[in-house]
């Protein structure tokens, strides 16, 4: 995870019970940060591109793995990433979308919630994405 979603990650029991969640988690210790060190020298056996992309988060980000986006809660199939929350920020989550939508279009996205894509279809018929890019 990015180092500005830990003091997200500590009040996630806070989340769970504003959401009706009937049963609290256990909060995990985090082994790295992204952006403070080098995800290759943690995992060796593929190649992880992290690409900060804040907005839904201060701390969110997209993990590109093989021609793979996982996209967590940025871009989802026909949706963006909330921006209501604490640490939400509509005109920096709409310049991360900015860089996304560069990516080549045939790429997969994997969000946190919900079906896959590609960047293609999102571009083509996610109205809340294409909208943010104006």
């Amino acid at each position: 995870m990015h180092s500005a979603d830990e003091r997200l990650l500590r009040s996630a029991n806070l989340y769970v019970k504003i959401f009706d969640g009937a049963d609290l988690i256990g909060i995990p210790n985090v082994d790295y940060f992204y952006d403070q060190s080098n995800v290759q020298d943690v995992i060796k056996r593929f190649s992880i591109e992290v690409i900060f992309t804040p907005g839904h988060t201060q701390g969110s980000v997209c993990l590109l793995i093989d021609g793979c986006l996982f996209t967590g809660d940025t871009l989802l199939n026909e949706k963006i990433g909330r921006t209501d929350l604490p640490g939400g920020n509509k005109q920096v989550l709409k310049e991360s979308l900015k860089i996304i939508s560069k990516m080549p279009s045939h790429i997969n996205i994997y969000p946190g919630h919900g079906s896959s894509s590609t960047i293609g279809y999102e571009l083509k018929n996610n109205s809340s994405f294409i909208q943010a890019l104006q």
